[in-house]
């Protein structure tokens, strides 16, 4: 398997699970067991959202990644695959960012708003990337 997308697999794991772990601090802090209130500007509220977000992606994410790794098997990534893979990991991370760093979850969050995109347009990318490679 490729070192890159060993890398990029373990950095979304370990996202996935500080941000689990960020919530359980933030509900402790809150003193809240499993209900979340749903105030935009709570850090509790972002931590959640964040996680969840994180976690809704980053399943499908690194199945993509692992089944590259099975088509490019013996063969070099190539900069097209090794692009869309390390941008799709960032972005990954970038929208975490976004969601907690941000004012509000009600409002629009820059590193939200280019994180979620990248997330659509690399990861829309590396199948079609995948497909085009398994038909020719």
């Amino acid at each position: 398997m490729h070192t890159l997308i060993l890398i990029c697999v373990s950095l979304l794991a370990l996202l996935v699970f500080v941000l689990g772990f960020m919530v359980s601090m933030a509900r402790r802090k809150a003193g809240e067991g499993v209900a979340v209130h749903d105030d935009p500007t709570s850090p509790l509220l972002k931590a959640v959202r964040a996680h969840a977000n994180s976690t809704e992606y980053i399943g499908a994410i690194a199945a993509l990644f692992l089944v590259t790794g099975f088509v490019y098997q013996g063969r070099d990534l190539g900069l097209l695959a090794s692009g869309l893979i390390i941008v799709l990991t960032a972005a990954r991370f970038l929208h975490a960012f976004g969601m907690l760093t941000c004012k509000t979850l009600n409002a629009a969050s820059p590193f939200r708003f280019v994180g979620a995109l990248f997330t659509y347009l690399f990861g829309i990318g590396l199948a079609l990337l995948l497909l085009v490679r398994l038909i020719f």
